[in-house]
């Protein structure tokens, strides 16, 4: 017997399986809890909660600066 038509898979195109794959990458590499830029955000919260506004703030710089850091690590490809 054949497979029926409805059980294929649709190929997805290079371009939207690049920008799929660069997406992970990013929310990999921003999760990390050595080197990712959401550490700093929560330490961050977690000082403005502590009424520690001028160490809250220095966190977030940081975590903003590594942000920008892995976007660039992982920059969109080109369509």
């Amino acid at each position: 017997m054949t497979q029926p038509v409805e059980d294929e898979v649709p190929m997805e195109s290079h371009a939207d399986w690049a920008r799929r794959d660069t997406e992970r990458r990013r929310l990999e590499a921003y999760a990390s809890p050595c080197t990712g830029s959401d550490r700093h955000f929560a330490e961050a919260n977690r000082l403005a909660t502590e009424g520690l506004a001028e160490e809250a703030a220095e966190a977030r710089a940081a975590g903003l600066a590594r942000y920008d850091e892995i976007k660039a690590m992982y920059p969109w490809p080109e369509v």
